[in-house]
């Protein structure tokens, strides 16, 4: 498939959804989502991370530097970066739910949940571009 120079929904929004992961992935940094973890969710039996603080960004690092660097494939319509982006924005719907639902279940902010929504609006808005890009090409 030709290179659309960002033409298509599917190309601006996984794009966008890169950019938001890398936003997120910031707020869960700053936020010590590992400190969170440990001391308020894993007491009370909630899903946190089981990593140190240093292990946590360099993952969060390498899944940002993954998603942009397939940004240029899902671009050029390569199948297996449009594989790799349904299973990210699927990744990321997941992720929304288990911030936001902390954040129900807590009552309290949780890191993450300030750029969840905005992760929930683009990888749905993601999901519905390959969708409709599938059904029209």
């Amino acid at each position: 498939m030709m290179l659309d120079a960002l033409g298509s929904s599917v190309s601006r929004r996984y794009w966008l959804l890169a950019l938001v992961q890398a936003a997120h992935s910031i707020e869960e940094v700053l936020a010590d989502l590992p400190e969170f973890g440990r001391t308020v969710a894993r007491p009370r039996g909630l899903p946190a991370p089981t990593f140190d603080e240093t292990t946590f960004a360099a993952v969060n690092l390498g899944i940002v530097a993954v998603l942009l660097g397939a940004a240029p494939f899902v671009v050029a319509g390569r199948g297996w970066a449009r594989a790799l982006a349904v299973v990210v924005a699927w990744v990321e719907l997941a992720n929304v739910l288990a911030h936001l639902g902390e954040a129900a279940i807590l009552g309290r902010y949780v890191p993450g949940s300030v750029t969840a929504p905005v992760l929930l609006v683009v990888a749905g808005a993601l999901l519905v571009a390959l969708r409709r890009s599938r059904l029209t090409s």
